[in-house]
């Protein structure tokens, strides 16, 4: 299957200084990151070569604020007894070692899920799926399905 820049993306989905960096609320807390941090040099030369062949990279970062994260996913931390990470504004809520380009786009989230409250899903239907689509119809039942799921989603954590 050919690859064609104008209908692909390559997503990277909240590789932030909290999740990531053993300095970061995860890794100082809870340690645990060497198979992430592993990957990040692998993700820096990929997001390179997508660059160079005029790929589109998303880069997504999870964001906690009282006010625009959801009610259900601050009440699971509460009683979790978990941090809050990446709260807005922190230097924990930076992208780790990574660096988008003035062609990528950065999309904040309020909650774990990438399509809630956010135009990832957009994007994916105007660039990447409905080139798919018109060469193969099964993807419109893909589309159907996500923006089903970004409906129910509103208040997801």
């Amino acid at each position: 299957m050919l690859i064609k820049p104008s209908e692909t993306a390559f997503l990277i989905i909240d590789m932030q200084v909290d999740f990531c960096s053993f300095d970061g609320i995860c890794g100082s807390n809870w340690g645990g990151l060497a198979q992430t941090t592993s990957i990040i040099p692998k993700i820096k030369r990929f997001h390179t070569h997508m660059q160079e062949l005029g790929i589109l990279t998303v880069f997504t970062r999870y964001l906690y604020n009282l006010k625009k994260t959801s009610p259900n996913f601050i009440a699971v931390m509460k009683n979790n007894g978990l941090l809050p990470v990446c709260l807005e504004g922190s230097q924990g809520a930076e992208l780790y070692e990574l660096t988008p380009s003035r062609e990528d786009l950065v999309i904040d989230k309020y909650s774990y899920d990438c399509y809630a409250k956010t135009q990832l899903l957009e994007i994916f239907k105007s660039k990447i799926i409905d080139g798919i689509q018109r060469e193969h119809g099964i993807f419109e039942i893909f589309v159907q399905n996500l923006y089903e799921s970004t409906k129910k989603s509103t208040d997801t954590f």
